[in-house]
C-alpha cells in the first residue's frame, strides 16, 4: 500500500494505491467468493468458469478488491492523518488488473477556540419535596394498578370508569369503513381511546342493547379518508364490568412492595424527591450547555449537520421499529411530512454537535481521562439489565464491543467536563 496525504484548511485528501501481490490476492478472493454465489445464464449456481465470472463482474471485481483492502487498512490510514475528521468520502480514480488508486476526501472538524467555560452564570433550579397530594396521587395509581373487576347485573347500565365489552361497526355514507369493526372489544369508559363522543355514547347502555351513535371524526385525524367525516357506529353491549379499587392500607402497601402503608408513603416521598432532583440536574445541565455554547461559538460545516440529522432520523426509525411502528405511521398520525420532520431535527442536531465539540475541547484542555474500570462499571450496569455478567455481555456484543466502549468512554469524559463546568459555575 502506498499513500499520499494533502492538507488544506478544511480538507484532507488521501490518495491510496494498492498493487502487487496484495492487490492480486484480493482480486482473486473476490473473484472466487462472487463466483460461488453467482448464477450466470448457461451455468448452475457457482459453477461458471473463472473467466466467465470475471467478465460478468467487470469493474465491480476491482472495486470489490479495493474496498476489501481499504476496509482492512482504513483505521491505520485515518490515524496517520493526525486530524479530527468530520466526514469521509471514497472514490476510485484509476484501476487495472495490476493496481487500484482510491481517493479519500475528509472534511476536517472545526477547531474550537475555547474562550470561557469557567465562571458561567446560571439560575439555580429549586427542588421541592413531595406534598401530601403528590403522595395521595401515587397511592391512587397503586389502587388502579391493583384494581379488580366484577360483572354487573343484566339490568345495570354502563357508567364512567366501567369496562364495557362491545361489538361495533362504523359506517360512512352507509358503507362500513376499514378498521371500524370489532367484536368482543373491551372498552375502558373514560380512557379516551376512541374518537370524541364514542365512549360518552356508550354510557347509559345496558347489556344486549344495540344503539347507533352518530359521530364526526376530528379534522386532524391521521387517516385522510376519515378526517372530518361524519359516520355512524352501531354498538351492541355484550357485558359490563365495574372497576373495584382496593382500600389504601397495609395490604395495598404489601402488594406494592412495602411492609406497611407508612413505609410505602415514605418510599413514595423519596422516589418523588429523587425524580425531581434528577430533573433539576438535567435542567441545570441544559442551562450550562446553552451558556457554554453562547460563550464559545463554533462554525459547524453543513456536511456535519446533514450527517448528524441523518443519524438522528435513523436512530429514531430503529427505536420505532423495536416497538413495531414505522416512521411513516408516526408521520401520518401527526399529520406531518418527512421533509418537515427532517427539518425539525436540524436545531437539536446543531446543538448536539456544538456541545460535543466544545466538551471535547474542554476534555483535552483539562487533560480529563477515563480509566478502563470506569468503562467496565458502565457495562456492568448495562449487563445487569439483561441479567448477564460483564464477560457474558462482552461476548454477546461481540465485535461491536470496542466501538461501544469508545462511545461509553467519550460519554464519561463529557460528563466529567460538565461536572467541572458546574463546579466552577456561578449558580444564582
Amino acid at each position: 500500500m502506498k499513500t499520499q496525504i494533502e492538507k488544506t484548511d478544511k480538507q484532507v485528501t488521501i490518495t491510496v494505491v494498492f498493487d502487487g501481490d496484495e492487490y492480486k490476492s484480493a482480486v482473486n478472493t473476490v473473484l472466487i467468493e462472487q463466483g460461488q454465489e453467482m448464477t450466470i445464464e448457461g451455468y448452475e449456481k457457482g459453477q461458471a468458469p473463472i473467466e466467465v465470472v470475471k467478465q460478468e463482474l467487470g469493474a465491480n471485481l476491482y472495486y470489490g478488491a479495493g474496498n476489501r483492502l481499504l476496509d482492512s487498512y482504513f483505521n491505520e490510514i485515518i490515524d496517520s492523518v493526525d486530524e479530527s475528521l468530520a466526514d469521509v468520502s471514497v472514490n476510485v480514480s484509476k484501476f487495472t488488473e495490476d493496481f487500484i488508486e482510491m481517493v479519500i476526501v475528509c472534511d476536517k472538524e472545526p477547531v474550537v477556540d475555547l474562550k470561557k467555560y469557567k465562571g458561567l452564570k446560571v439560575k439555580a433550579v429549586e427542588v421541592t419535596e413531595a406534598s401530601e397530594e403528590d403522595i395521595a396521587a401515587k397511592l391512587r395509581d397503586y389502587q388502579n394498578q391493583f384494581a379488580y373487576f366484577i360483572t354487573k347485573d343484566m339490568d345495570a347500565t354502563v357508567e364512567m370508569g366501567d369496562t364495557a365489552t362491545i361489538d361495533y361497526a362504523g359506517y360512512k355514507d352507509g358503507v362500513a369503513f376499514e378498521g371500524g369493526t370489532a367484536k368482543g372489544y373491551d372498552l375502558a369508559i373514560g380512557s379516551h381511546s376512541f374518537i370524541p363522543g364514542f365512549e360518552e355514547g356508550v354510557v347509559g347502555m345496558k347489556v344486549e342493547e344495540t344503539k347507533d351513535i352518530p359521530l364526526k371524526f376530528p379534522e386532524q385525524y391521521h387517516s385522510a379518508e376519515l378526517a372530518g367525516a361524519e359516520v355512524v357506529f352501531t354498538v351492541t353491549v355484550q357485558g359490563i364490568k365495574s372497576k373495584q379499587l382496593p382500600e389504601i392500607d397495609d395490604e395495598l402497601a404489601q402488594r406494592a412492595g412495602a411492609p406497611t402503608l407508612d413505609v410505602l408513603k415514605e418510599n413514595i416521598k423519596q422516589d418523588i424527591l429523587t425524580q425531581r432532583q434528577a430533573a433539576a440536574n438535567e435542567t441545570l445541565r441544559e442551562a450550562l450547555l446553552n451558556q457554554l455554547m453562547e460563550e464559545n461559538d463554533v462554525d459547524i460545516p453543513e456536511v456535519m449537520i446533514q450527517n448528524q440529522v441523518r443519524n438522528m432520523v435513523q436512530q429514531y426509525r430503529m427505536q420505532l421499529q423495536q416497538q413495531g411502528i414505522t416512521l411513516e405511521q408516526i408521520l401520518q398520525f401527526n399529520g406531518t411530512t418527512y421533509d418537515d420532520f427532517v427539518a425539525s431535527a436540524r436545531t437539536p442536531a446543531i446543538k448536539n454537535l456544538k456541545s460535543g465539540l466544545i466538551l471535547r475541547a474542554i476534555v483535552k484542555a483539562e487533560n480529563i481521562t477515563v480509566a478502563d474500570n470506569e468503562v467496565d462499571e458502565q457495562f456492568i450496569q448495562m449487563a445487569s439489565g439483561y441479567s448477564m455478567t460483564l464477560d457474558q455481555f462482552k461476548q454477546a456484543v461481540g465485535p461491536n464491543y470496542e466501538q461501544m466502549a469508545d462511545g461509553v468512554r467519550q460519554e464519561i469524559a463529557y460528563n466529567k467536563a460538565v461536572d467541572l463546568i458546574k463546579e466552577n459555575a456561578i449558580i444564582e
